[in-house]
């Protein structure tokens, strides 16, 4: 078992302890919505980056949408999905532990490949169509809600299943 570095803005971020959220150390932020908003956070267990979604608001109506969004992409997976690690409360504060995608939002990425850009709305259709399967409608799929890591290839993640909604179809 290899000893992961902790990197240097972590150990920042541990100085505070408001930056504490279970095994899971808020370090910076990464954007905002309509309900919560979202930092890298960095997993004290497992050496790795996350993304911490928080909710705005503590009306009953959004924690119950927010506690949903969790549930609803936890149950799909697929690796054009991002994954839902865990789902937690600190201090009244509920939060989601998701992967991190380090990258940028197709709504932003580069439009000079034709190739390119049909292959990741292929491989982000897919990522629809899976979640189709388990009964569940995205709702808000936008290119602000996929993201683009640029690893070998870009590789896209659809993300930002709160107002996915849940369906029982009869065949």
């Amino acid at each position: 078992f290899e000893e992961v570095a902790v990197p240097p803005e972590v150990m920042e971020a541990l100085s505070k302890k408001e930056n504490r959220f279970g095994k899971f150390v808020r370090v910076s932020p990464l954007g905002a919505g309509g309900m919560g908003e979202v930092w890298k956070a960095w997993d004290t267990n497992l050496g790795r980056w996350a993304a911490l979604k928080f909710l705005k608001s503590d009306q009953p109506e959004n924690l119950l949408r927010f506690h949903r969004e969790a549930q609803t992409a936890g149950h799909i997976d697929h690796p054009h999905i991002a994954a839902v690690y865990e789902v937690g409360e600190k201090s009244g504060a509920p939060y989601i532990a998701m992967q991190f995608v380090d990258g940028q939002t197709l709504s932003t990425f580069p439009r000079n490949d034709i190739r390119e850009i049909v292959r990741l709305m292929r491989n982000a259709a897919m990522a629809i169509h899976a979640a189709h399967e388990k009964g569940i409608i995205h709702r808000d799929l936008k290119p602000a809600n996929i993201m683009v890591a640029q690893k070998e290839t870009a590789h896209v993640y659809v993300m930002d299943f709160g107002l996915a909604k849940e369906i029982s179809v009869d065949t």
